[in-house]
């Protein structure tokens, strides 16, 4: 399956040359420069080189929030329909940046051929402008407010001019619902070339989007959510993009302390990166993001692995110990096999007291990368080895761990897990594809652990049912330990 990258950038050709060189199979690359701006010409001479960039466009001068940023976007859509053979079609913008490898983009899209990823909400709606239809209502000169000292100041005292006035633009009647989202999507053709066939037959919505604030951020979804099929839809556009004022900017320009939310996030693209700011987290991504490396299977059965990705993250499951750490007021807990230290770096976000091990050598370094500079990092321990831990928490979590240390030190796994736990162990395991490991049954597990242990059946149950698994999960209890609160 072919893929066209639509990229609309200002001005950093050697970023986009960065993004481009990514989509090196599969893909036709089309890039738009704001005309107004003066490139490196060795950044696009790169740019121009590289066999996936089939057209580089300088046609639009773009303003944001004006009329010429949809402007800009239809006719690049355009280009890339006319000239390419792709099956998708993925808008970015020339701060954006891949956060998973090539070879999964490419898989995900196969398996979900014929989806349109498309963010959206019906409007009015409470976070678009106060329930309210203003950005209809009133003229925004965005286009026009160039030169100005504070050019979005500028264009709201128009806006305030036309309040005052009691101007009001009515309503675009061409269909009875409006929507408003995000402006980047992943859209099939066929709702590409029913997007450009709609603009041209019937222009009258088009030309109604003049001087509407943002208006790209609402003509698309209005189109394609009354012509196309909503069940085919999904309400989002696989981007990460963190909107909170941080680094200078809302949204926020992203740094090496958001690497953590791009491992954890179900993502393909992530925006904004910023000279200066961005430089660690996108060698950061190009490390670990972009790329794998090989498992080695210790002969502990700790992993020798110096990446994340294998690691993988199940929101469900990290949602399932936060609320039963909220629940039961748990004042100490370890992730044991915390791998790179995913969960620990989550559950510490929501002030949850864990600490993570594993036997893999990477760990402390891993974890460096996920945790805010003033945590503490995650340990190096053999959960197989003669030495024990030397500490108890009140739950122990050991997450898809055991089935890779060899049968005949697994016994010794399972008491040193016992030994750590004064309450609760929350157990998860099953087969995997990359590397061998043990099938084992869960009478089998459970019998492993010391005999103070027993299953807390109403726990596994809501375990099972979050996680959609019947079985190879399961919480066990030590003793007669009373879950408080929970009827």
């Amino acid at each position: 399956m072919l893929h066209a990258i639509l990229i609309m950038a200002h001005k950093d050709a050697a970023h986009v040359y960065r993004i481009a060189k990514h989509f090196s199979m599969d893909c036709d690359v089309y890039v738009h420069f704001d005309r107004r701006n003066e490139l490196d010409e060795a950044d696009l001479t790169a740019l121009h080189s590289l066999p996936q960039v089939k057209k580089v466009l300088r046609t639009h001068a773009v303003n944001w929030g004006g009329t010429s940023v949809l402007e800009c976007e239809l006719n690049l859509l355009e280009v890339a329909v006319n000239n390419s053979n792709a099956r998708y079609f993925h808008l970015i913008s020339g701060q954006d940046y891949p956060i998973r490898s090539l070879n999964d983009f490419l898989k995900y899209f196969e398996d979900n051929d014929g989806i349109e990823f498309l963010q959206y909400t019906h409007l009015p709606h409470k976070r678009w402008e106060d329930n309210s239809y203003r950005r209809f209502e009133y003229y925004y000169p965005y286009d026009w407010a160039e030169g100005h000292e504070n050019p979005r100041r500028w264009v709201m005292e128009r806006v305030r001019e036309q309040m005052r006035l009691g101007l009001k633009r009515p309503l675009p009647t061409e269909f009875d619902h409006l929507y408003g989202g995000s402006q980047w999507f992943s859209i099939t053709r066929t709702a590409a070339e029913t997007l450009l066939n709609y603009t041209h037959t019937q222009p009258s919505l088009y030309r109604r989007m003049w001087m509407t604030f943002a208006p790209e951020e609402s003509y698309v979804a209005t189109v394609l959510l009354n012509l196309t099929d909503k069940e085919n839809v999904r309400s989002t556009n696989l981007r990460y993009i963190r909107w909170h004022y941080e680094n200078g900017n809302r949204p926020a320009n992203l740094g090496s302390e958001h690497f953590a939310d791009l491992v954890r996030c179900n993502c393909f693209f992530a925006r904004k990166f910023e000279r200066g700011v961005s430089e660690k987290l996108l060698n950061s991504i190009d490390t670990y993001l972009l790329k794998d490396t090989s498992i080695k299977l210790m002969p502990c059965g700790g992993w020798d692995y110096d990446g994340v990705l294998s690691y993988g993250y199940d929101e469900a499951f990290s949602n399932f110990v936060l609320q039963f750490c909220q629940e039961l007021g748990i004042t100490s807990a370890v992730d044991m096999g915390c791998g790179s230290g995913v969960y620990v770096s989550q559950w510490r976000e929501f002030g949850l007291p864990f600490e993570g091990y594993d036997a893999n050598p990477h760990t402390a370094r891993l974890s460096q990368l996920l945790m805010p500079q003033s945590q503490s990092v995650c340990g190096i321990y053999d959960l197989a080895g003669e030495e024990t831990l030397g500490k108890t928490f009140e739950l122990v979590v050991c997450k898809e761990v055991l089935p890779y240390i060899p049968r005949e030190r697994m016994r010794m796994a399972a008491a040193n897990l016992s030994r750590q736990s004064s309450h609760f162990i929350i157990l998860l395991w099953g087969r995997s594809e990359e590397v061998p490991c043990n099938d084992i049954a869960e009478n089998e597990m459970i019998g492993m652990f010391s005999k103070d242990f027993e299953v807390e059946n109403y726990m596994t149950a809501r375990l099972r049912v979050m996680l959609m698994r019947k079985d190879c999960c399961v919480l066990i209890r030590k003793g007669k330990q009373i879950l408080d609160g929970l009827a």
